[in-house]
């Protein structure tokens, strides 16, 4: 049954890559004993072929390069099994290259609420499509504050 468990594994490993709570539950699915999927697990941790944090970069990239926020990405790695601190998230976050949450917010704002500048109404569902997409209550806020800002300016 672990050879099978190992084949399984490697074969799912050969379409992505998925954190080591998910391999689990895949292995588990397959009806493989749970004692044998998690000491397959660990094994395929230990040699480096499942890495939560290769896993959650590339989740990260996904997410924030589709317009979504940082609680977004913090929301999907918790249903893989992926667990991050505040500081795990920011550090995750802040390695995504060139990765700005302020201007992305407000490149959100731009794309998909134009009229949130001038338009009371508009902001509000802007400021709550913001925060849905994983935004901070602050970013959201000061995006905005500065979207506001340049269109009094015009």
């Amino acid at each position: 049954m672990k050879k099978r468990a190992q084949e399984l594994a490697l074969k799912r490993l050969g379409r992505s890559e998925i954190s080591a709570s998910e391999m689990e539950r895949y292995l588990r699915r397959k009806e493989i004993d749970a004692a044998i999927a998690q000491e397959v697990v660990a094994d395929f941790v230990g040699r480096g072929h499942i890495s939560d944090e290769r896993y959650a970069a590339m989740v990260a990239r996904s997410q924030l390069g589709r317009g979504k926020g940082p609680g977004v990405v913090r929301r999907k790695l918790a249903q893989k099994g992926v667990r991050l601190d505040r500081a795990g998230l920011k550090e995750l976050v802040h390695g995504v290259d060139g990765f700005d949450e302020h201007a992305a917010a407000l490149q959100v704002l731009e794309r998909r609420y134009p009229q949130a500048g001038t338009d009371q109404k508009a902001a509000a569902r802007a400021f709550q499509g913001l925060v849905r997409r994983g935004f901070s209550f602050e970013v959201a806020r000061a995006a905005l504050q500065k979207m506001r800002h340049h269109s009094v300016g015009k």
